[in-house]
């Protein structure tokens, strides 16, 4: 038989095969285990999982109640169609101390606070033994939930993968989050996904630990979608914060993520708030290869939580964002629009091989005169704005004042420079520099003074939600 028809042949074979697919939509089902136990009966399903092992729903039964995992090494899964929804209590939840459990392809739902809760945020778990233990929850989905939390994690070695959480807001303004990591000693992985709340997208701390001296420790973010609708832009019954804020956590890497859609409402508009609370700290936190457009300002870090009483002996923050591609969009979205805001002191915050597009008339403030160890940009590529970047009040990377004790800015692509700044910092590549008549502009004491007002403004906020947040 000729080559080329045999060719022919096997393009229409795959064009078939490709239609076979499209019908079936997925593969089969996976069988599950042998020794699995099939809930054909809502009312079986308590008992079922009392009873523990290997659990599997009936495909298409679909479930009132609310059910808890109250046996280790207990297992269930969904096999197509299933939903579970929970009156009073979230759907499904794992009681204190439970461990080994799992939770599979179903979708949830409630009129309570959370619609899965693992472990809790209280004094019935007051040590690391008490918190549940080695937790997977896969490919769940929460089409809409108008409570505070899709799933809230008080647990260690968690696993939330390629699940969906859509349209959670509370219907009361509270604080509301696909995913609330709240007193956890960690790890905890979330990997792949979909996430859409009105505060935080994804929280990390926030109340006080109830395990005394622990805090969420190994916080891995990886390979996942955060937004919000812009349907809820402007509804003020919508109140939005921002799309992923750590109050808490050491040893915590963010990669390969997808941020969009953050306005200025109930904050300015930032896609990450990195701001300790509730004498929470950020120690090695990494950010790596993200991408965020569509906010109204990148990054806000603060170095430590100032209202604690012993904020002064708290661990400083260290962070790295390195990689990636950043975008403010301060026209649609409103806020400050620029990169980085940072006050408070934090240890150390370098930035790495990013590039950067933002609308600020700086691209970092660092706006107040709390020491930092550490502040290096390197290998960047940015637009300058107006001041590029201010230091205590002082434009233009002007640091005399020594607040910043190691500033690095070396390798950088910089579009846009005031010349006071290139002559500061020779070691980077500067292109489109700022005109000699739009230096004298941007330099007027008027121009100036009115910036470092907004500025005094958006402290002010800042500093208020700081001291009202939980």
């Amino acid at each position: 038989m000729n080559p080329d028809t045999i060719l022919g042949y096997c393009d229409e074979i795959d064009v078939l095969t490709q239609k076979i697919r499209d019908e079936l939509g997925s593969e089969p089902p996976d069988p599950g285990p042998e020794d699995e136990t099939v809930i054909n009966n809502c009312g079986d399903v308590q008992a079922t999982l009392t009873a523990g092992g290997n659990v599997a729903l009936a495909p298409n039964l679909v479930c009132e109640g609310s059910y808890s995992f109250d046996t280790p090494d207990t297992k269930l899964r969904g096999q197509g169609g299933n939903k579970i929804t929970g009156s009073g209590n979230p759907a499904l939840r794992v009681s204190v101390g439970i461990d080994h459990i799992g939770i599979e392809a179903l979708e949830g739902a409630s009129n309570y606070d959370s619609v899965i809760r693992v472990g809790k945020n209280d004094t019935n778990q007051t040590t690391v033994d008490q918190a549940p233990d080695d937790v997977k929850i896969e490919g769940v989905r929460v089409a809409t939930h108008r409570g505070k939390r899709g799933i809230e994690v008080n647990a260690a070695n968690v696993t939330i993968k390629d699940c969906d959480i859509r349209d959670v807001y509370s219907s009361a303004k509270q604080d509301s989050q696909a995913i609330a990591i709240l007193n956890a000693p960690g790890p905890v992985l979330i990997s792949g996904g979909y996430f859409e709340a009105a505060s935080e997208n994804i929280m990390v701390g926030g109340d006080k630990m109830k395990i005394p001296n622990c805090r969420p420790t190994g916080i891995t973010i990886e390979d996942a979608v955060f937004t919000k609708p812009i349907v809820w832009k402007g509804n003020s019954s919508i109140p939005t914060k921002n799309l992923l804020e750590l109050k808490d956590g050491h040893n915590v890497t963010i990669r390969r993520c997808t941020l969009t859609n953050s306005w200025a409402s109930g904050q300015d508009g930032y896609g990450f708030m990195f701001t300790p609370k509730n004498g929470g700290s950020l120690r090695n936190l990494v950010v790596e290869n993200c991408t965020m457009s569509e906010v109204g300002a990148i990054v806000n870090i603060t170095g430590h939580d100032f209202t604690a009483d012993n904020a002064s002996s708290l661990p400083r923050t260290t962070a790295e964002m390195r990689g990636g591609n950043y975008r403010t969009n301060k026209t649609a979205m409103g806020g400050p629009g620029r990169f980085c805001l940072i006050t408070e002191g934090p240890e150390s915050v370098v930035f790495r091989g990013m590039t950067i597009e933002h609308e600020g008339s700086s691209f970092v403030d660092y706006a107040d005169k709390a020491s930092c160890d550490i502040l290096h940009i390197l290998d960047c590529t940015w637009n300058y704005g107006s001041y590029g970047i201010r230091i205590g009040g002082a434009n233009h990377g002007d640091n005399t004042a020594g607040v910043i004790k190691d500033l690095v800015i070396t390798g950088n692509t910089i579009r846009g420079a005031h010349s006071q700044f290139k002559s500061r910092y020779p070691d980077n590549i500067y292109i489109d520099a700022m005109s000699a008549e739009r230096e004298r502009e941007v330099d007027r004491k008027d121009i100036v003074q009115a910036v470092q007002r907004e500025l005094n403004e958006e402290l002010k906020r800042l500093k208020a939600r700081l001291r009202s947040d939980v």
